[in-house]
C-alpha cells in the first residue's frame, strides 16, 4: 500500500509484539501442561471501552486445547494497534484473527472492520492455521 494514512512502521512493530507477547504468555509456555502446540490461534473482539479474546492451541496431530493469553500488555498492544490502523473518518477493526505456527514462526493477522462476531462463535478445527 503506498502512502498509507496510518503509521505503518509503527504498526508493523506493534504486530510483531503482539506475536511475540502471545508467544511469552503462560498459556502457550512449553512447559505448561504436557500439551505441546505446533499452531495457535487467538480470536480478538475489541471496542473503544473493551477487549475480549478467546484461543487455542494446536497439536500436530490436529488435537487442540482452550488457551487465552491473559497478559494486559499484550490488550495494551492490540488496543495501540488498532489505534494506529484507524484511518481519520474511518471505523477501525472490531475483531481479529491471530494464528501463528510454531514450524516457521509465521504470523497471520486478519482483521475484520464489520462483523464483529466473525470469528467468536466459530469451531476450534475451523480457527486452525493451515
Amino acid at each position: 500500500m503506498a502512502d498509507p494514512t496510518f503509521d505503518s512502521p509503527e504498526a508493523d512493530a506493534l504486530l510483531l509484539e503482539v506475536g511475540s507477547n502471545i508467544l511469552r504468555d503462560r498459556e502457550f509456555a512449553d512447559d505448561y501442561g504436557k500439551f505441546r502446540w505446533e499452531a495457535l490461534s487467538v480470536v480478538v473482539r475489541i471496542n473503544d471501552h473493551a477487549i475480549w479474546m478467546n484461543g487455542y492451541g494446536y497439536s500436530d496431530t490436529g488435537r487442540w486445547e482452550a488457551r487465552t493469553p491473559r497478559s494486559d500488555d499484550l490488550k495494551d498492544k492490540i488496543r495501540r494497534l488498532r489505534a494506529v490502523m484507524q484511518k481519520p473518518g474511518e471505523t477501525a477493526w472490531q475483531s481479529c484473527l491471530i494464528q501463528l505456527k510454531r514450524s516457521d514462526m509465521a504470523l497471520q493477522i486478519d482483521f475484520e472492520y464489520d462483523d464483529v462476531d466473525r470469528w467468536f462463535d466459530m469451531m476450534p478445527r475451523e480457527l486452525m492455521p493451515q
